[in-house]
């Protein structure tokens, strides 16, 4: 592992009791429910579901990679075998262990909770603006079908933290505000900021770290196992950390 220098991300889910955890993003209920139309063909009736089948049997659409449709027509992802919910054993920032309990302020009010999360692997990428350098390679892994999307697309909870402003102060609802602005990242992620500055990180990882630098990349396997945490440019490394 490399000493650390720039920026980190994150993602969204609470943890049910039972087998399943409801991803935030999943829970559109907008669905509206028809009867039949001028051909007398009767559309399905979906209000309130998002997957499976309607009364009648007809579809009311699937769900993404690694999720799973339960009985009551919700996309959720299942919680793989052998992982405990919620996540029991040591705890500690080293990589093999369970993430320690933290929470992350989000942009857009609430907070992560980092130990809620059962099912879902989490990649918390936390965003230190004054280093140019990441911001390059942020720029490049942003970009509409690029690195970030295609961990989203695989099921996994991308979390961006901004650590700073491009001046040095500590993280805020405005500097991670201008981060997604900049990246032009609407709510394709998870945006939180890290108010104590980039050499804190309070809550989600070890409340200081001994690194003095920027990207701090913190890699959550399902069941709130740390598979990595520390400077990690290679992508297939982060997709194997990731668990996929």
């Amino acid at each position: 592992m490399r000493p650390l220098h720039a920026a980190v991300a994150l993602g969204l889910v609470a943890c049910g009791s039972g087998r399943t955890s409801r991803s935030t993003e999943d829970l559109d209920f907008s669905t509206p429910s028809y009867g039949a139309n001028s051909h007398g063909v009767v559309a399905p009736s979906c209000s309130g579901r998002m997957c499976g089948s309607d009364t009648s049997g007809a579809s009311c659409g699937t769900c993404s990679a690694r999720q799973a449709c339960t009985s009551d027509g919700l996309c959720e992802a299942a919680v793989p075998e052998g992982v405990s919910c919620p996540a029991d054993g040591d705890v500690g920032p080293v990589a093999g262990k369970i993430v320690e309990p933290g929470v992350i302020s989000l942009v857009q009010g609430g907070r992560y909770a980092i130990e809620n999360n059962c099912a879902k692997a989490v990649y918390v990428l936390g965003v230190t603006e004054t280093c140019s350098t990441c911001m390059d390679q942020l720029g490049r892994w942003t970009r509409p079908g690029a690195f970030l999307d295609q961990l989203k697309a695989a099921g996994v909870d991308v979390i961006l933290v901004s650590t700073d402003n491009p001046q040095g102060a500590s993280g805020s609802v405005a500097s991670a505000d201008a981060l997604r602005k900049r990246f032009d990242l609407s709510d394709r992620f998870i945006i939180g900021y890290e108010p104590f500055g980039p050499d804190s990180f309070e809550g989600f990882v070890a409340r200081r770290t001994r690194y003095s630098g920027a990207r701090i990349a913190l890699v959550v396997k399902p069941g709130n196992v740390i598979g990595a945490v520390g400077q990690i440019d290679d992508e297939s490394q982060i997709r194997t950390s990731l668990g996929l």
